[in-house]
């Protein structure tokens, strides 16, 4: 789910080897859709799911077909977060947070530093 704000052309370049872009906001879903049709990228398309969804597998087989989803599993023992450079992921925050709750799931954090981190 991207953040429109943070795309760069570097990547855009990476638009053709996408098949679906869920988006947060309908308004990333209009710019997605109108960088799509100027670079006639006709395969790719965009899903709103809003910040929340209720049931993301569910809407992932209504939006992208069971087949697509099919050996999926859910685990609810296990969160993910991924971390960038702009702060507002409150990483640090997320961190000590769950190093305090010993008993929480198993939560998995990605992403990358750059050299000045």
């Amino acid at each position: 789910m991207p953040n429109l704000e943070q795309i760069t052309a570097a990547d855009l370049k990476h638009l053709k080897n996408i098949d679906v872009i869920l988006c947060k906001t309908n308004h990333t879903c209009e710019a997605f859709d109108a960088l799509v049709k100027e670079q006639g990228l006709t395969s790719l398309k965009t899903v709103f799911m809003s910040h929340s969804t209720p049931d993301t597998y569910q809407n992932a087989i209504d939006h992208l077909g069971a087949s697509r989803v099919e050996g999926s599993h859910r685990d609810y023992n296990k969160f993910f977060h991924v971390y960038g450079g702009s702060g507002r992921k409150s990483t640090a925050q997320v961190l000590d947070c769950w190093m305090q709750h010993h008993d929480w799931p198993t939560l998995t954090i990605v992403g990358r530093f750059s050299e000045k981190d």
